[in-house]
């Protein structure tokens, strides 16, 4: 079972960690100045905390399905992790397409690197 806990962005742009909450879902402290986001239980490839709002960059080689074997070519994607549909999920910054989170950890500690998030880098989920 994953750790339920929340980071939180403050409206005049700060990022606040370990956030308490108060019974109505807020902040504890600022309430309703900041957004909300939860841990979705994963770590990067450099053990880093993933969060929802977070911009995660995937790079990992290309394989014939087929075969199975290395093209030899790389595939690099960035996402956005966001809570939908009652799961975690992460959608393509390029195309707006949702995917699952069905990738063990392990999978997200090979290949997914935190790049931003959607907080401090605003411009980065409109990328084409």
């Amino acid at each position: 079972m994953r750790e339920i806990k929340f980071r939180a962005w403050h409206k005049d742009g700060e990022m606040l960690y370990n956030c308490p909450l108060n019974g109505l879902g807020q902040h504890a402290q600022f309430g309703a100045d900041v957004t909300l986001m939860q841990y979705a239980g994963l770590h990067d490839k450099h053990e880093i905390e993933i969060y929802e709002g977070d911009i995660v960059r995937c790079e990992s080689n290309l394989i014939r399905l087929q075969t199975g074997e290395p093209t030899g070519e790389k595939s690099i994607e960035d996402y956005e992790v966001i809570f939908h549909e009652l799961m975690f999920t992460t959608k393509k910054l390029r195309n707006g397409y949702i995917n699952p989170l069905a990738q063990s950890p392990s999978i997200w500690e090979k290949y997914y690197e935190i790049i931003g998030n959607i907080h401090e880098n605003p411009g980065s989920n409109d990328r084409d």
